[in-house]
């Protein structure tokens, strides 16, 4: 875009440059008219300013005409271009920000989805080493009581050898 504005505002200053140039010499032209005009008869002056006139006019067509059109026809169809090249690029851009904006509720529902499921697997473990300690403890208790139940068992075969020895 940066290239067809470059080569717009070339065109549009050449064609400045032409209509300055056809004012110059035009002035140029009938300065001369008004020099040389003493020293013709009055069918040379004619003819004479007939021919500078129909020079101008010439020029002055070019300017006004197909070539003026054509810069001005390619402006305006450029500048729509580039309308249409904005509202395209406006509507990209809002597409690309509604995407983020959904990519960012669903790293925020995956972030929630994931602390939950952590909070969920903490809890299990919690859980769990709670039933290995309770069960820990159960299996202690046992112990001691298996320990207290053989200390009886024991004085009572020795209880029981001692009367069978006397």
């Amino acid at each position: 875009e940066y290239h067809r504005h470059t080569k717009l505002k070339s065109e549009i200053e050449d064609l400045l440059d032409q209509v300055t140039e056809l004012y110059s010499t035009h002035n140029h032209n009938y300065q001369r008219y008004d020099s040389e005009a003493g020293r013709l008869d009055l069918a040379g002056r004619t003819e004479y300013l007939k021919s500078l006139n129909d020079w101008a006019e010439q020029l002055l067509q070019k300017l006004n005409g197909d070539d003026v059109r054509k810069v001005l026809g390619e402006m305006y169809f450029k500048k729509d271009d580039l309308e249409q090249e904005v509202k395209r690029l406006k509507e990209n851009i809002e597409k690309k920000e509604n995407e983020y904006r959904n990519l960012d509720k669903d790293f925020d529902l995956a972030k929630q989805g994931y602390a939950l499921s952590h909070k969920k697997h903490q809890q299990e473990l919690e859980e769990k080493e709670k039933a290995v300690t309770e069960a820990t403890a159960k299996v202690d208790q046992i112990s001691e009581e298996l320990e207290t139940v053989k200390q009886k068992v024991e004085s009572t075969m020795r209880d029981l050898t001692e009367k069978q020895n006397r």
